[in-house]
């Protein structure tokens, strides 16, 4: 597919628990409206991690979330995200300004799943022009969480662990995201 010829700002966040990601966006969004000339803001869209995996949480706490629901749920964001800016291009208008807190990534650690399972996801993001930030944190920076309080990093389950290499199932050569695009930054 080829790449929608336009800027795109579709950003996507991932990271470690804790590390930052929330508090990130808080402050770009707030920023981006603060610096946007009066009645400039057009599409602003911020998915957090209540939109990118909460849906799933109910099942997943059940056990009867399956690998089809997840990528099913994928799927349906990552259209989103392409209607958003493919309609904006195809009209002329300003593009939306997105930020997402979590996605493809943290389903493979969280979820299970395989790059090979979101590998379409992630050629999607790249070809509207997304970019991936990736936060890491050495385990000495860690802060406690603030709905938390607590200083490591804890998942719902109870498991805990600060490690970038926790994301290895969406990780190929040891060290560099890849993929056939946005993890690779030929998303530019």
């Amino acid at each position: 597919m080829e790449a929608i010829r336009t800027a795109s700002h579709l950003l996507l966040i991932e990271g470690a628990p804790t590390s930052g990601k929330s508090t990130l966006i808080d402050a770009l969004v707030r920023d981006h409206v603060r610096s946007a000339p009066v009645r400039q803001i057009r599409t602003l869209v911020s998915l957090t991690q209540d939109h990118t995996g909460g849906p799933l949480n109910p099942a997943e706490d059940a056990g009867t979330l399956t690998k089809e629901d997840t990528l099913a749920h994928l799927r349906t964001i990552g259209g989103s995200l392409s209607w958003l800016v493919q309609t904006a291009a195809q009209g002329g208008m300003p593009q939306p300004w997105i930020v997402v807190d979590t996605l493809h990534l943290t389903h493979c650690v969280r979820r299970g799943l395989e790059w090979e399972d979101v590998e379409a996801l992630d050629a999607v993001l790249a070809r509207v022009g997304g970019k991936l930030l990736f936060l890491r944190v050495s385990p000495e920076t860690i802060t406690p969480d603030a709905t938390t309080g607590q200083s490591h990093t804890q998942d719902r389950h109870g498991k805990s662990d600060s490690s970038p290499h926790r994301f290895a199932p969406c990780t190929r050569h040891n060290a560099v995201l890849s993929g056939p695009s946005l993890t690779r930054g030929h998303g530019r």
